[in-house]
């Protein structure tokens, strides 16, 4: 997961499989390493200076403000709300300590370079070089570039919401990864709410609650469990499969029971 987070995952997986493919290979393996190194010292340099206050922390007692505790606290309790809230393992969650190593990486490097100009441009070169490389090989190997020229993707909700909009429907319910990207590629005009009771989107979901022209955008096992409710609560619908989503509208038959579509997978 820490290998994902911080975007070695490729570089590692190459060097324990001795997966070498030619010099772009060995250019991430070596650079995965590096990359590892230079974050080790500069997480070393980092709190070095700062573990006596720490201790302090720890122990309850009083220290002097220090700004930069912030970013020494940080990374700390963010792994313990991890694990705390048993919500990984999840590269998400972690994602925000690539923000934190990059500042202290770019402290480390302040220091390098009142010692040395050069070896400061070489480590910050290789730094940026490196990061471009990685996400140049992403977007590539997903077909989001060629050369330099970025390239259209085929999004199959562009479709969905076409066809929401012939049938007048302004309102619609999918999984937590579906909704806002729905919502967004629409530029408002479909609403569609995440279908839970969660409170993200708390707002949103109260604006729609009474709009009864909904749809139901699902794929997968969500889809199956849509289907078979549907089907046991003889609610009527209507429905259309474009790409992996199956679009479910046109519900007729006991209004409560269509309202719980709303929120399947509370």
């Amino acid at each position: 997961i820490f290998p994902e987070a911080l975007d070695v995952k490729q570089g590692l997986y190459d060097l324990f499989s001795a997966n070498f493919q030619g010099p772009l290979t060995l250019f991430f393996v070596l650079g995965s390493i590096l990359l590892i190194g230079l974050y080790g010292i500069s997480a070393y340099s980092f709190y070095r200076t700062r573990f006596s206050q720490l201790v302090q922390i720890m122990k309850l007692q009083a220290i002097e403000f220090d700004l930069g505790m912030i970013f020494a606290l940080f990374p700390i309790l963010l792994l313990v709300s991890v694990i705390i809230s048993n919500s990984g393992p999840v590269p998400g969650y972690l994602f925000p300590l690539n923000g934190i190593l990059a500042i202290w990486v770019a402290m480390y490097l302040d220091k390098i370079r009142t010692k040395s100009i050069i070896v400061f441009f070489l480590i910050l070169s290789f730094w940026c070089v490196f990061y471009l490389s990685i996400h140049y090989k992403y977007y590539y190997e997903n077909s989001l570039i060629k050369g330099i020229t970025a390239q259209k993707v085929n999004e199959p909700l562009f479709e969905v919401i076409e066809f929401c909009k012939s049938m007048n429907i302004n309102v619609g319910y999918a999984s937590y990864g579906v909704g806002p990207k729905a919502t967004f590629l629409s530029g408002g005009t479909l609403l569609v709410n995440e279908n839970t009771k969660s409170s993200r989107g708390k707002r949103m979901r109260a604006k729609t609650a009474n709009d009864d022209n909904f749809a139901v955008i699902t794929s997968g096992v969500n889809n199956l469990v849509y289907r078979k409710f549907l089907l046991e609560k003889n609610i009527k619908f209507q429905k259309e499969i474009i790409d992996h989503y199956h679009i479910y509208y046109g519900f007729t038959g006991n209004r409560a029971l269509i309202d719980r579509l709303r929120t399947m997978f509370d």
